[in-house]
């Protein structure tokens, strides 16, 4: 080959495939040559059932040969991890469609018992005796101990109890009440559209969405209608069968006037969310508030305040949801122009002009450090402090460092206050001098679009800032200078987020005091982002209605507890994002950013069809309430990664609506614990699934009730972050729960919130009571065929309703304590 190339800077054609093939060997060889040189003990496989193919035999590729010589290395052994290695329950047509649970189940044990004693003929033939002992009530304890023991030499699975097994769950069967008359006669005019169209609608579709007609894409039902609109021919039967059909009115939409939510379920949602006032809050408010509440917060019942999770298997509800939701959040709101901008860092004849909106974003780590709410607050063991309190602590500590002498409420005094809490209180870390790379951390690259923030002005304002720093050059001082320089240090976003990342620094850390400034600033920056927007700038007027913004920012930060809620969010962050080695800057400034994405995440569009104007969509600006994963364009599947972060943080959205398809394996539960099932799945796995989103480790509810029990010694701990003290004391709990406190359980009155909403006189409500029979018995199924056929017999017999024989139906997995002797959990 080398000859035929010879000088040539191409290979020629005739040798192009003995090149590859060539390449291919050369590639194989090396592969094996890694296998041999990594000398393995132990190979562990995560989420081995994606790789099925390489455990198989049969398998005849490169990369199957490659696993097989892996696993087979020496005397290593191997060790396969997986929540679901195969599917927990298959109905019939879906075992028709090439899913078996028992075939599934026996491949696996084959590979596992390569090499050991466990012969899978023998599991087989168990299983074949346990499933006839519970067809016929007899008694299983022999045949399940062997089961057990056979089973326990190759696999071992922990199960975490479920949802409601645990005291943990909160069940809301929320029926529907008297449905309106408007949506009946919606039902019979959609029923008479699909007849005039010739499409097919069952009453599921009504109960799918609201204004269904115009939120049909992608159903056979859309396709007929447009095709018939645009054909003369039957254009006006379809036009006349759409005057008794439930449509939104495109103008009121533009104009942002009220509309009825077109549907029972969706007002049910409404009322757990617009009408609790949930679309004034701008965050979550945190599980251990160090100050009690104050302004919309004020009122919130913290056990029961969280983000709704909505699943339905239809695809046109998420849009429908969203849409609607959100249009009713910004007519609530009452958002002025979006072009308005409280926060621009304006220059007047090339002077900086908003030096007071710097200090809201601007770290102080002295005034930082003496104004700590959680420090302030480590007195209020018996709950959250009075705010006034708290203050005039926080006024006590940074006393004595600003200026004194004759005050003046004169507005040319007002630069005190920023010159103050910039320049006061000690020097910056050392590398923190250089405006330009400041003035880059303090822009937040800006992502939100906002030009007035040019990274020119922005500088002039840093340079200014730069130049005050331990040389404040205050003439005139306000009356209340201590007090508002106390406010800043407290609640300024700036000052929050150097202390919620100092939280983080534990000892080993290698992070610099300029990395720790940099990514406070770069954080903070979000901030600025979230109350710039339209929707903040109304809830602050509306609230404070004579209040100067900046001041405004810093009332409502203190209302909310910001400080408790980015304390809580970043260390929940840092474990969602891996990071729990000791920290350097670079990972330091990673968790900054991915704070400030989630805070200046863009607003989603969704477009509906208006079927009285087929050539104008309907759009709908949706930041309260967002779709998960129906959409079909390319650039809303890139913004999957932004949505889930922004609904796993305290930010908006407060209502993410998704179907169950693919959701598998997406965790949502860092700031949410209530789920809304809008219809329930078919099959009992599908309905866990969906609850095990948000019912997870260190989820919401957890938190909650840790805060709930253990408060006055959080809050007293020496430990530098709340939270390890938080899960340090849940430890009280092990003994009696085990190891899944307190992590995964941890008893107190927040609960896993589950809502159905079957309506009246359907067959809702009795799917709802077979679901739930299933997931008392669907697990008591295990490695059987026909398991759909097995749960029916043994609802027949009553099971359900008999703890002790299902108890004795059911495979205990878990390790033994002593190796070899399977036990019996109580």
């Amino acid at each position: 080959m080398a000859d035929t190339r010879g000088r040539r800077t191409h290979l020629p054609d005739t040798v192009k495939a003995q090149a590859s093939s060539l390449i291919s060997r050369f590639r194989t060889d090396l592969a094996r040559a890694s296998v041999a040189a990594l000398e393995p003990d132990l190979i562990i496989l995560d989420e081995f059932q994606r790789f099925r193919d390489l455990m198989d035999p049969d398998t005849d590729t490169e990369a199957a040969d490659l696993a097989r010589s892996l696993f087979g290395y020496g005397q290593a052994r191997v060790l396969l991890l997986s929540a679901t290695p195969i599917k927990a329950f298959t109905l019939a047509e879906e075992a028709a469609g090439g899913d078996n649970h028992e075939r599934d189940l026996i491949k696996v044990l084959e590979f596992l018992a390569e090499g050991s004693a466990l012969e899978p003929t023998t599991i087989t033939k168990d299983l074949a005796e346990f499933r006839t002992c519970a067809i016929n009530g007899l008694p299983v304890d022999n045949v399940r101990r062997r089961l057990e023991t056979r089973l326990l030499s190759v696999m071992s699975r922990i199960e975490r109890p479920r949802v409601g097994e645990d005291g943990m769950l909160d069940e809301e069967d929320h029926p529907i009440g008297p449905v309106p008359a408007a949506d009946l006669a919606g039902w019979a005019g959609l029923h008479a559209l699909a007849a005039a169209v010739d499409a097919p609608v069952t009453l599921d579709y009504w109960k799918s969405a609201p204004y269904f007609a115009n939120f049909l894409d992608g159903y056979k039902l859309g396709d007929q209608l447009r095709a018939r609109l645009q054909d003369g021919t039957y254009a006006e039967s379809a036009k006349h069968a759409l005057g008794h059909v439930q449509t939104l009115d495109h103008a009121a939409i533009e104009q942002g006037a009220e509309v009825d939510l077109g549907g029972a379920r969706l007002r049910v949602i409404a009322a757990k969310t617009l009408d609790q006032g949930l679309h004034e809050l701008l965050w979550v408010p945190p599980s251990l508030p160090y100050q009690r509440l104050d302004g919309p917060y004020r009122g919130i019942d913290p056990a029961t305040c969280t983000k709704q999770l909505i699943f339905s298997s239809w695809a046109a509800t998420p849009t429908a949801v969203a849409s609607l939701l959100s249009h009713e959040a910004n007519r609530r709101v009452d958002a002025p122009d979006a072009t308005v901008n409280r926060l621009d860092y304006r220059a007047e004849a090339g002077r900086p002009g908003a030096m007071t909106t710097l200090a809201l974003f601007w770290p102080n780590p002295g005034l930082a450090r003496l104004t700590d709410p959680r420090s302030l607050a480590a007195a209020d063991e018996d709950g959250p402090g009075d705010a006034a309190a708290l203050h005039d602590r926080a006024v006590a500590a940074a006393a004595g460092r600003t200026p004194t002498g004759a005050t003046t409420r004169a507005t040319t005094a007002e630069a005190a206050y920023w010159q103050s809490a910039i320049g006061l209180f000690g020097p910056l870390p050392p590398g923190v001098d250089d405006a330009a790379t400041i003035a880059e951390a303090l822009s937040g690259h800006e992502e939100d679009g906002d030009e007035a923030g040019a990274p020119g002005r922005l500088k002039l304002h840093v340079d200014l800032a730069l130049s005050t720093v331990g040389s404040p050059q205050i003439a005139e001082i306000p009356p209340d200078l201590d007090p508002t320089v106390a406010t800043i240090g407290r609640h300024a976003p700036g000052n929050v987020a150097w202390r919620a990342l100092g939280r983080l620094l534990r000892p080993g850390h290698s992070v610099t005091p300029a990395g720790h400034w940099l990514a406070a600033a770069a954080l903070a920056s979000g901030f600025r982002s979230l109350f710039n927007r339209s929707e903040a700038i109304g809830i602050l007027d509306k609230h404070l209605p004579d209040t100067v913004y900046w001041r405004a920012i810093l009332t409502y930060c203190a209302w909310g507890d910001l400080q408790a809620v980015l304390d809580e969010h970043l260390h929940h962050l840092a474990v969602a994002e891996g990071f729990t080695a000791p920290l350097d800057d670079e990972a330091l400034l990673s968790l900054a950013q991915a704070v400030r994405s989630t805070l200046t995440l863009r607003p989603s569009t969704y477009r509906a069809f208006d079927p009285h104007r087929p050539s104008r969509r309907i759009s709908f600006t949706s930041r309260f309430a967002l779709r998960y994963g129906t959409g079909k364009q390319a650039d809303e599947s890139a913004r999957l990664p932004e949505i889930r972060a922004a609904f796993n943080s305290p930010f908006w959205p407060w209502v993410l609506a998704t179907t169950s398809a693919g959701q598998e394996g997406i965790d949502f539960h860092w700031w949410c614990h209530a789920i809304v099932h809008w219809n329930t799945p078919p099959n009992p796995v599908d309905f866990e699934q969906r609850e095990g989103r948000v019912n997870r480790y260190s989820g919401l509810a957890i938190r909650k009730n840790l805060a709930h029990r253990h408060r006055g010694a959080i809050l007293a701990s020496a430990l530098a972050n709340p939270w390890d003290a938080a899960y340090e004391l849940g430890l009280d709990e092990r003994d009696h729960l085990g190891e899944l406190a307190p992590h995964w359980v941890y008893p107190g009155p927040a609960k896993i919130h589950r809502t159905v909403l079957p309506f009246p006189l359907s067959t809702d409500a009795a799917r709802y009571r077979r679901l739930k029979d299933d997931l008392a018995l669907y697990r008591l199924t295990f490695g059987q065929p026909r398991q759909e056929d097995l749960l029916e017999i043994l609802k027949r017999r009553g099971v359900q309703h008999d703890p002790e024989r299902a108890d004795e139906l059911r495979l205990r997995l878990h390790p033994p304590t002593n190796p070899g002797v399977p036990t019996r959990a109580e």
